[in-house]
C-alpha cells in the first residue's frame, strides 16, 4: 500500500503507524541573545532554544558555559555596537 504522510492537526503532529515505529523529528533551534540580571550584574546570555549556550562574563572560577566569542569561533570578543 501507499505509506500516509504525516501532518499537523490542531496543533498536533499525527504519524500513521500501522504499528511500533521509530520516528525521528528535527526541527531548527532558534538562537537569541538578551540581557539576564543576576545579583544586579547584567550577564549576556546566547540561548538555543531553552538552553544557554553561551553566556558573557564566563566566570573566572569555574565557567560553565562557553563566551559569545568562543561559541562562534572566535578567540577574542568582538567590542563595538552591542559588544557583538
Amino acid at each position: 500500500g501507499v505509506a500516509e504522510r504525516p501532518c499537523l492537526t490542531d496543533g498536533w503532529l499525527i504519524v500513521p503507524a500501522a504499528g511500533p515505529a521509530a520516528v525521528e523529528i528535527t526541527f531548527p533551534v532558534t538562537r537569541c541573545d538578551g540581557t539576564e540580571w543576576v545579583n544586579h550584574r547584567p550577564y549576556r546570555v546566547v540561548w538555543a532554544g531553552d538552553q544557554v549556550a553561551a553566556m558573557d562574563p564566563k566566570g573566572e572560577c569555574a565557567p560553565m558555559y562557553p563566551s559569545a566569542a568562543e561559541l562562534n569561533g572566535r578567540t577574542e570578543p568582538r567590542t563595538g555596537a552591542g559588544g557583538r
